[in-house]
């Protein structure tokens, strides 16, 4: 049985569920699985996705605490062939501690900021570097099996473009901001691209996640403007890319799909363990990097300001030049394997993989 500990709510968005997910589809083809969750967002996520869901909502314990693993340990019954899978940035050293003996532990990383005590670590970012994890775990805890390089990206098929790009004018882009927003800078950015001349007349689609708490907000300022579609809770996300030939998206789940799925795309970084995967992205040449939002004491007005008018001049020069679009869409769509998923599964459920887990 595989275990998986995530959440999904307004600050931390749904990009951990929606990955958990993702690799559940193939996980269940070769082992039982079952979700661990806290909060109602993340409850519907996973009940409609059609995944079996114990309901944590009701601890009085803080989530990932000590607490928390206690009772996890006592209420159900993990044993040694177990995995217990977790996908969140509140996980700490004392918490998987707990664990240790009683099942196999495996966490997502995608900071290499701690040297966290588990079984298997997997880190699917292009700049995951076994050397880097081995400094952080010297003297402190014993070296987890590392799963390292996006060749254990977990990704849906339907993301993966079938046909080269086309050279032609650029008619629609996609803009997405993330699962929550809770700052509405879908708002700031669309402002931004109605005033951008290179991108007059092209389509801009706006995507608000499932747990964006501005969408009437979006509709009531931007819903009569005919250039700008709003889609509220996408369903068919790999379609409504495909649709587009640009797209301007923060770092996560969302933005990998697009590397899949090949279109030019510009990113930025709304969080920590955002930086270092754009940053990667862009050297790798598979996007554009416009900068990141800091949220610092006097630091957040001037860094959104930089990164507004940074993603404009990108995507302008995206815009006018069929060439960059297609070194971007070529690069990006090769950089991502659409076995990612199988692979990571068939480690998880202890199935025959190939030889070399570090890409």
């Amino acid at each position: 049985m595989i275990w998986i500990r995530a959440d999904a709510d307004e600050k931390t968005g749904a990009g951990h569920i929606m990955r958990m997910l993702t690799l559940s589809f193939a996980l269940k083809t070769q082992s039982g699985l079952t979700f661990l969750c806290r909060g109602k967002k993340a409850l519907n996520m996973v009940s409609e996705a059609g995944f079996p869901v114990k309901d944590l909502s009701g601890l009085t314990c803080g989530p990932f605490s000590e607490e928390e693993a206690s009772f996890l340990l006592s209420s159900f019954g993990f044993g040694k062939e177990d995995t217990l899978l977790i996908d969140s940035y509140l996980v700490n050293e004392k918490y998987l501690s707990r664990f240790s003996g009683v099942l196999r532990t495996a966490v997502m990383d995608d900071e290499c900021a701690l040297p966290l005590p588990c079984d298997l670590l997997i880190n699917y970012n292009f700049y995951a570097d076994e050397e880097e994890y081995r400094l952080l775990y010297k003297d402190r805890h014993p070296l987890p099996r590392l799963i390292l390089g996006p060749r254990y990206m977990p990704l849906r098929k339907e993301f993966f473009r079938s046909a080269p790009l086309k050279d032609s004018p650029v008619t629609d882009l996609l803009l997405s901001v993330g699962g929550s927003d809770e700052h509405d800078l879908t708002s700031d950015f669309l402002n931004m691209l109605r005033e951008v001349p290179a991108l007059s007349g092209i389509r801009i689609h706006a995507v608000a996640g499932p747990l964006n708490p501005n969408y009437d907000t979006l509709v009531g300022n931007f819903g009569d403007d005919p250039r700008i579609l709003l889609h509220h809770n996408v369903k068919d996300m790999a379609s409504l890319m495909k649709e587009c030939d640009l797209a301007l998206s923060a770092g996560g789940t969302t933005l990998n799909e697009l590397c899949a799925a090949g279109v030019p795309t510009v990113c930025f970084a709304l969080a920590r363990n955002q930086i270092r995967p754009c940053r990667a992205l862009s050297e790798k040449g598979a996007a554009l990097y416009a900068g990141e939002l800091l949220f610092g004491e006097g630091s957040f007005e001037a860094s959104k300001k930089a990164l507004l008018s940074g993603s404009g001049e990108l995507l302008s020069t995206l815009a006018s030049s069929f060439e960059k679009r297609k070194a971007l869409s070529e690069t990006a769509s090769l950089s991502v394997s659409p076995d990612g998923a199988r692979e990571l599964s068939s480690i998880l459920a202890g199935s025959p993989c190939l030889p070399e887990d570090t890409f």
